[in-house]
């Protein structure tokens, strides 16, 4: 991220904000496009951040929507059903029906139980209006169906329903390489026999692979940008090939696409010296930086300290660096966003940014406890420079009794 940009910002508007470079989120899909064969296909999980889906949607083929709030986000940005592949452990009938009249057989929809597909094909003989279907194979989680479950779908073939691809995402944040391409073998293994065997028309396997982004220092070394290596993207090229010969391929990944261009800045607003250790008292919090894998502020991630307010004498004295531990504005001891972080001359006012806030920070996180305001929201590009996209709003309206004042 640029530091000159955010520093200027930081002189210009409030903190805390956050700031996502639309330009890297596209170097991040056409680096991961690169590593894997012609012709897969990308879908970009919006609940990673709905801020960077009309980005996302340029490059990449589809948007997996969870929600019906965030199906009307797309609605409203204007995105083509054709783009939308519309998931979702829960589907509330009225909302699933909403959702099939708007987007007919234009858009997909997987069937995360027998329920939502009975909705489906009941919307769908009805209007005599084609629905494309991916069942979801259960990760023996809250997630999905049994096989046992889609069999029998298949046995009933409903007129007006195409089930024509199989739907798996067991987790994410995963570490062990193998077992990805193990898992997506056994997809491919499953949606071969049900073609086989049980009638099916399968044409796409939708796969997510769940790659971990690396968020914190480990012995002093940075995270890795990309912690998945040649080699191992060369085995899952290998594997995505292979599986091609009978059926199209996507890939379905959030966080690992959007990470890295994101940042979140806050201020200093106090600092103290309490019982031998320096806090520093910032304008944010746990409830606006996520950090999957951070335990009460243990492991370091990227931080980049601005100073702010200087005059030119205060670079002629060497200042001692000292450690801090970052705590945010919450009325509860869990709010440390980093302990024993070392640095050089911190004073009130200046500002720290955190790096690879991409995914999920904007919207994962406890926003409305205190009724503290979420933060301003910018979108960078080298084409339209800073963007403000999202006003500070806010919440304590959200939590006042109806018809008080």
């Amino acid at each position: 991220m640029n530091t000159d940009i955010i520093r200027e910002q930081c002189k210009k508007s409030e903190a805390p904000f956050y700031v996502f470079d639309t330009d890297e989120l596209k170097k991040r899909i056409w680096k991961i496009k690169s590593n894997i064969p012609e012709g897969t296909e990308l879908a970009f999980a919006m609940k990673a951040n709905p801020f960077l889906i009309k980005a996302a949607i340029q490059d990449a083929e589809r948007l997996e929507i969870c929600s019906y709030g965030e199906y009307r986000i797309c609605k409203t940005l204007g995105i083509r059903p054709q783009k939308m592949l519309i998931s979702g452990v829960l589907k509330k009938r009225d909302e699933l029906i909403d959702m099939l009249s708007d987007c007919g057989s234009d858009s997909v929809f997987t069937a995360e139980s027998v329920q939502q597909y009975d909705i489906m094909a009941e919307w769908a003989k009805e209007n005599q209006i084609t629905v494309h279907v991916y069942p979801r194979l259960t990760n023996d989680s809250q997630f999905g169906m049994d096989r046992s479950d889609i069999e029998l779908l298949l046995h009933r073939a409903d007129p007006y329903i195409k089930i024509e691809g199989l739907h798996y995402f067991s987790g994410t944040q995963k570490r062990n390489f193998k077992n990805i391409c193990k898992e997506l073998e056994e997809a491919y293994d499953t949606a071969r026999d049900l073609n086989e065997n049980f009638g099916a028309k399968l044409e796409m396997i939708e796969f997510g692979p769940g790659f971990r982004v690396d968020y914190f220092e480990n012995k002093g070394e940075e995270p890795d940008p990309m912690p998945v290596s040649d080699e191992e993207w060369q085995e899952l090229a290998e594997l995505i090939a292979k599986i091609q010969k009978d059926f199209k391929v996507r890939l379905e990944m959030g966080r690992f696409i959007a990470a890295s261009s994101g940042c979140y800045v806050l201020k200093v607003c106090d600092i103290k010296h309490n019982k031998d250790i320096n806090y520093a008292i910032t304008d944010g919090g746990i409830h606006q930086i996520n950090y999957d894998g951070q335990i009460k502020g243990m492991y370091k991630p990227m931080i980049e300290h601005l100073r702010m307010n200087r005059t030119a004498d205060d670079g002629k004295t060497c200042v001692e660096k000292k450690s801090w531990t970052i705590a945010g504005s919450l009325c509860t001891m869990n709010d440390i966003l980093v302990r024993n972080l070392e640095l050089e001359d911190l004073r009130c006012g200046d500002c720290l940014m955190f790096e690879n806030a991409g995914a999920y920070s904007v919207t994962e996180g406890m926003a409305v406890f205190l009724s503290h305001e979420l933060p301003t929201v910018y979108l960078l590009s080298e084409e339209a420079g800073l963007k403000l996209v999202r006003q500070k709003f806010e919440t304590y309206r959200l939590n006042t009794l109806n018809g008080e004042n």
